[in-house]
């Protein structure tokens, strides 16, 4: 039987009764159509997880009883932030999906000179949308702990706040593969372009603030793409895949 995991914030104690929020209620009610007395999971995403059951459901509400508190994560050794220039919907939302699923512990979505998709006046929509979209691979992934994600902001702000000790900037005229690049700190930084391609100022300043180019070989991938082979390379070399 698939484990239900449901994400909800909250500091939860064994033998609590908690109300879920509507988002979630409406999950179990009408989506996977649970029942009274049906097991889930609850995660606050602080790297706990909590069996629950169901104790009321209607469609509007759901309240549960906490049953046992579980320590377990499933987290990668890396920390990995992903700057990821913003890019048309469909292929943002899946790269969000399945970097979550790669271990990525925070995103950064870059303003870049080439970004297409987004509209300013739509940024609390989007992050409300990509922030789901984190929510869901997280249940899915079996992940105790949400991954951050931060506000668009351009490159130029993102490369002089960026404290990780390794910093990748991908791009297609860099000498550095990942098999040729010297050993990595487990705290990285990792910036994706968009469609386009960076600019060259934007490839000026990133190497201006410590950022190493490196590419994953001759051919030219999709922007949907490459991040998510570099994740799967650097979760590799760290053993986690």
């Amino acid at each position: 039987m698939r484990k239900t995991r449901i994400y909800q914030q909250g500091d939860f104690k064994v033998k609590d009764l908690v109300t879920l929020d509507n988002f979630a209620a409406h999950h179990l009610a009408v989506v996977l159509r649970a029942r009274i007395k049906d097991e889930i999971y609850l995660f606050p995403g602080n790297g706990y997880e909590y069996l629950a059951t169901i104790w009321e459901i209607n469609k509007k509400t759901v309240i549960v009883h906490i049953d046992k508190e579980l320590k377990k994560s499933l987290e990668s050794p890396l920390a990995i932030h992903l700057g990821q220039a913003i890019c048309k919907s469909d292929k943002m939302d899946w790269i969000l999906q399945k970097a979550t699923e790669l271990g990525v512990c925070e995103f950064t979505p870059i303003i870049a000179d080439r970004s297409q998709g987004f509209n300013a006046k739509m940024a609390e929509k989007k992050l409300k949308h990509w922030k789901n979209i984190i929510i869901h691979a997280t249940e899915q992934s079996g992940r105790t702990i949400l991954p951050k994600l931060n506000q668009p902001i351009s490159l130029l702000s993102l490369v002089q706040k960026v404290q990780a000790k390794a910093k990748l900037l991908l791009t297609q005229d860099a000498e550095l593969t990942f098999k040729t690049i010297p050993r990595l700190d487990k705290d990285i930084s990792f910036l994706v372009g968009p469609e386009g391609g960076w600019s060259n100022d934007e490839l000026r300043i990133s190497t201006e603030q410590g950022f190493k180019k490196v590419k994953l070989g001759p051919r030219i991938l999709r922007t949907e793409t490459a991040p998510l082979a570099s994740l799967a390379i650097l979760q590799f070399m760290a053993g986690d895949l």
